[in-house]
């Protein structure tokens, strides 16, 4: 009965019902929802454990006029919340080369350079993905050029 206490709250008495006095309890629900695209882990028991442990990062790409300026939300599993790792995810979700990438920035103004810095990132930060404009533009160049 403890615990059915803990989980509500008194309701307060309205005008409509006459003032009967009587104090009745309002549930409230305990549970918290999850990502939707999070998939459930299951233990070898097959109790559900919860959600997987992912970090949901925004990240947008600056550096050139024709980048989108909106972010995306990246799911990223823990193993990858190295510097290192999250450049591959980066280079994975935008189809960009590694090469051009200058700079990860935590909003508003954080240069991210140590995987300590990756792992104490929250959910939903925003990073930005500084690029080069030249190393970018220069494939499309050549590929002018061989024409």
């Amino acid at each position: 009965m403890a615990n059915n206490e803990a989980n509500t709250l008194p309701r307060l008495p309205s005008s409509k019902s006459g003032g009967g006095g009587g104090a009745e309890r309002l549930h409230v629900a305990t549970s918290t929802p999850t990502h939707p695209q999070v998939s459930k882990a299951r233990s070898a028991h097959g109790f559900d454990d919860g959600p997987a442990p992912v970090r949901i990062l925004k990240m947008r790409l600056v550096g050139r006029e024709e980048y989108d300026r909106d972010f995306i939300e990246v799911d990223v599993p823990p193993h990858c919340l190295t510097f290192r790792r999250l450049i591959e995810v980066i280079c994975e979700e935008f189809s960009v080369d590694p090469k051009i990438i200058v700079k990860i920035r935590k909003l508003p103004n954080t240069k991210l350079r140590r995987d300590v810095e990756i792992q104490r990132l929250l959910d939903y930060q925003e990073l930005e993905v500084e690029t080069t404009a030249a190393a970018a533009a220069a494939p499309a160049e050549e590929d002018e050029a061989k024409d």
